[in-house]
This record gives structure tokens, sequence and C-alpha cells, in this order.
């Protein structure tokens, strides 16, 4: 049952049953400070009941958030996660907005995360003035103040914060090393599918390079993830450029994958010993 919805059938409860109370007893008595008593429950146990009667529970700042359309690349690893660790809402900021329909308001947030679309950077945070969570356009944001003292510029005081937050740091690290997460994907799908400890492979390696994202939007992120032969050769053509340690990282996890195998599809086993023969050339 609905917390909210349970409170407020129990101050019902309480009222109505306190409300009988009352109007018994008071057609019953005829004792005058008897009957003052009565109304003073009342007024007591009876306001309480109301007052439950009108609880609203608030929610909170990690309640769902509406989610931005996502930067589209096919030959990056799809849909770069951000992650819950990046949490910047330490503050209460005080912002001046202008929305798209040139109408301005004050409001009080909470900065939660940042999300790139395309060239926009969009804040989704807790609003205090709704009470409820909502995306801005940090281009939109006039003015941003944090205990009463402004802040100048305020738009690149919101990308400086959004460029030391985790989720950018960790999406940086996945388009940095989104090569190699491709070529473990186009090992993993090899046979036609990527089997839930493939990915968990591949997550592991994420989570070396990338330590501040999500598993869980990892693992959503490589079930759409998409790697074409041509691409995966152009792939194996860069391969010689990475460094000693994730070329010995890549091999660990891949022979990871292939351990994985019952049966080892000859696709899987060329496409192995073309990672290979790739990273041990000079």
């Amino acid at each position: 049952m609905n917390k909210g919805f349970f409170v407020r059938f129990l101050g019902w409860v309480i009222f109505i049953i306190s409300l009988c109370v009352v109007i018994a007893g008071l057609v019953a008595s005829s004792n005058e400070n008897f009957e003052i008593g009565l109304i003073i429950f009342f007024v007591i146990t009876g306001g309480f009941g109301f007052l439950l009667t009108r609880y609203k529970r608030v929610k909170k700042a990690n309640s769902p958030m509406p989610t931005a359309p996502k930067k589209p690349d096919s030959v990056k690893p799809a849909d770069y996660p951000t992650t819950e660790k990046d949490d910047t809402g330490e503050s209460v900021y005080h912002i001046d907005y202008v929305d798209s329909e040139g109408n301005e308001s004050s409001r009080d947030i909470e900065i939660l995360r940042f999300e790139e679309s395309g060239d926009r950077l969009y804040i989704f945070a807790y609003c205090h003035s709704a009470k409820a969570n909502r995306q801005f356009l940090v281009d939109r944001v006039s003015s941003i103040s944090l205990w009463g003292q402004p802040i100048e510029n305020p738009q690149q005081f919101l990308l400086n914060k959004y460029k030391n937050s985790t989720g950018y740091i960790a999406r940086e690290a996945l388009i940095e090393h989104s090569d190699e997460i491709l070529a473990l994907v186009f090992l993993a799908k090899a046979d036609g599918k990527m089997l839930k400890n493939e990915r968990n492979v591949i997550g592991r390696y994420i989570d070396i390079i990338a330590p501040d994202i999500d598993a869980e939007a990892v693992e959503k992120m490589l079930k759409n993830t998409t790697c074409e032969l041509a691409e995966y050769n152009k792939i194996l053509k860069r391969a010689k450029l990475w460094k000693p340690e994730i070329k010995d990282l890549i091999i660990n996890a891949a022979s990871q994958i292939i351990a994985l195998k019952k049966q080892l599809d000859p696709m899987e086993k060329a496409t192995f010993d073309k990672l290979k023969t790739a990273l041990s050339e000079p």
C-alpha cells in the first residue's frame, strides 16, 4: 500500500472515531466538566487525525528523472551512461531562468546531474519551488547564486561544475576507450549473440577504466552496443597505438570471453586470433 494513502486513511479513521466519541459523550452526559473534557479531547485527537489527512509525501532528489535525448553515435558504445554517483546536489542554488516561451522564473534547486544532448547541456535538478524534479537548459540560466552570493558568469560556472563531475569524467573515459570496448563487444557477438556473462567480463574492464559508472547503466549500454566488421578491422589497425597495459587488459578480457564458450564458434576463434595478432604487433 502507498505510504501516503495509508497515512491519510489512518488520519480519517482517527478523526471520525474521535468525532463519534465526542458526539456520543455530549448526548449521554449532562456534566459540564466532562463535556469540556470531551471537546478538548476532540481538539487534540481529531486535530491530529485531520493533520494526517493532509499528508503529502515530498518526492526526494532520487525520484525518476525525465531523460534527455541521447547523443547519437553509431560507432561508439551506445548511450554512454551517466552514473548515480554523479550526485552534485550538496548545495541549494538560487537561479533565475527563462523558459522557451520567454517566461522568467526564480527557483531554488539542488543539482542532481548534468547531461549533454547535441550541443546543449541540461541540468537535472530537484526544484524546491515546484517540489519536484525538473530539467533546465544551462544556456537559459540568466543568474545563479549560492547562500545569497551571486556567481559571475553562470553558464561558465555550470559548465565547469559539469566537467568536474564524476559523470563527465566517466563519460570521457568511455569515449577515450571506445575502441577497446567495441573490440570486446564484436568478439562477444561473433557467434551472433552476447550473453550476460560475456557482458559481465566487458563490464569488469569498464569498471577499471571508469570506476564511477553504475553497473546497471553499463549493462544497459552494452545491450544496445553493436560493432560491424568494417569498424572492427579499423579498430585493429589503431590497436597498435594502445598502451601496453591496455593491450594486456584487453587480451585478458578477450581470453575470459573465449573461456566462457563450451564450444568455440569458428567466427569467434578467427576474431580472437585477429585481435591477438593485432595486439602483438609493435
